[in-house]
């Protein structure tokens, strides 16, 4: 029995990014899927009876179900299972998956850029695992993320802010960090408010990690640039927590000469099929999603990254507990 694994149920939503993630879960675990088996998971589980019309007559759907609900279920389940294609074209040799003989299969040979690629698929399957378990996944995230940002951002100075059990680079009572915080970015600390924060707060208020870079360590002037870092593996809840890391949240601890750029690091693939933002009107950050996140990584720099111990282990625990 597979002890990261805590049901097979789909998502609430039915948004495709959402929705493809899935169908690649249900593949990492039985190894291979058919589109029959998509549907059957996704429509006929016994333990989502929500979503399946079960003989009410009361029922809304009860006339479409012969014809044009069976219908609306495969033609959904078509454009999910279809989008893997997509996937695996503009992500290549990382995409983990492949097709053969009209199935999506798990890559018999894995090699590091497949594990983070699972990794991050498992992460934004959260909902899915073993509750004991998830911090596991959302430590190991905020490593990758932090990881990540040094090499989006060379030369920056980039630390760990947030309150997770990975190691952080900030005093844990939330008051301290905050003003320490304001010395190494070298903005001016609205001290009266910071100093109303419950002594016992050792949040972190909304932010995971920072970075900032000044022209030269003597210059302490303020203005440089910053940039503040939220991540989550939460699907119904990265729109909102994008404002946790966004300058006008923290315009009550700081007199900004300049905002700092707010970044936002998530484990979907936030695309559609043309590579375009699923709805841009819902991206109001620089938005890392798993496709940017794959993109700075390659073999070689992931085999010497501090994080990659750690999930390679977790991705092949999940791996062969499903054998």
């Amino acid at each position: 029995m597979n002890d990261h694994l805590l049901n097979y149920m789909p998502p609430d939503g039915r948004e495709i990014y959402i929705m493809v993630d899935y169908v690649e879960f249900l593949c990492l675990i039985n190894k291979e899927i058919s589109l029959d088996s998509v549907i059957g998971y996704i429509y006929k589980n016994p333990e989502n009876e929500s979503e399946i019309y079960t003989g009410n007559k009361e029922h809304p759907d009860a006339n479409l179900y012969e014809g044009e609900m069976k219908d609306r279920e495969r033609n959904n389940a078509t454009q999910w299972f279809e989008h893997t294609k997509i996937r695996k074209n503009y992500f290549g040799q990382v995409y983990p998956f492949d097709f053969k003989d009209e199935l999506l299969s798990l890559n018999e040979s894995l090699d590091e850029s497949n594990i983070l690629y699972i990794f991050l698929l498992l992460c934004a399957n959260l909902r899915n695992l073993n509750k004991k378990k998830r911090y596991n996944y959302t430590d190991n995230f905020e490593l990758l993320s932090l990881d990540a940002l040094k090499i989006y951002l060379p030369g920056f100075n980039v630390e760990h802010f947030g309150k997770s059990s990975v190691s952080k680079d900030f005093p844990s009572k939330l008051s301290d960090a905050i003003l320490d915080l304001a010395i190494k970015i070298c903005e001016q600390p609205l001290e009266k408010n910071i100093l109303e924060i419950k002594p016992n707060d050792t949040g972190d208020f909304g932010l995971d990690i920072v970075a900032w870079r000044r022209p030269a360590e003597k210059d302490r002037a303020p203005g440089g640039l910053i940039c503040f870092v939220q991540c989550t593996c939460s699907s119904s809840k990265w729109v909102e927590k994008q404002h946790d890391s966004h300058p006008d949240k923290w315009r009550s601890c700081f007199d900004f000469v300049h905002f700092p750029a707010n970044i936002m690091f998530i484990p979907f693939c936030y695309r559609n099929s043309d590579d375009k933002w699923v709805e841009r009107r819902h991206v109001r950050s620089i938005l890392m999603d798993r496709f940017r996140i794959c993109l700075l990584f390659n073999n070689s720099n992931l085999q010497n990254a501090a994080f990659f111990p750690y999930i390679d282990k977790i991705v092949n625990d999940f791996i062969s507990n499903n054998a």
